[in-house]
């Protein structure tokens, strides 16, 4: 999602790879909640470290890079009509679809629904 800069490439080889542990584990089901201190014990960091680091290589913290893991599965899902918004929204992690509506929307600048019908 984010191109390396050169100070993530001195972040020492053992934090690069519980970093991307941490991501696999986020990408693994989208709809499951992932809080900061399930992904810092999966990249072996105290939660404070896991966040610095986090943000220092992929250049946004955790949870933003996990909602945009989340849109863009999202769009993916919008292109099969016969999946309801709500559908879609839980798929992607989001419990209540005005939620997830309202941060696609403050993303995007329009509404799934929108989005959809713009497709067709």
């Amino acid at each position: 999602l984010h191109v390396r800069s050169r100070r993530q490439r001195q972040m020492c080889i053992r934090d690069r790879q519980n970093l991307k542990r941490a991501v696999s584990a986020m990408k693994k089901d989208l709809s499951v909640h992932i809080d900061g201190l399930e992904l810092s014990k999966i990249a072996l960091m105290s939660p404070a470290r896991f966040q610095l680091a986090f943000r220092k290589y992929y250049g946004v913290p955790p949870y933003e890079y996990l909602k945009e893991l989340r849109l863009n599965k999202a769009l993916l899902l919008l292109k099969n009509p016969e999946y309801k918004i709500s559908t879609i929204a839980e798929k992607v992690g989001y419990t209540h679809t005005g939620h997830f509506a309202k941060i696609f929307k403050s993303t995007y600048g329009i509404t799934p629904s929108k989005y959809r019908s713009m497709l067709n």
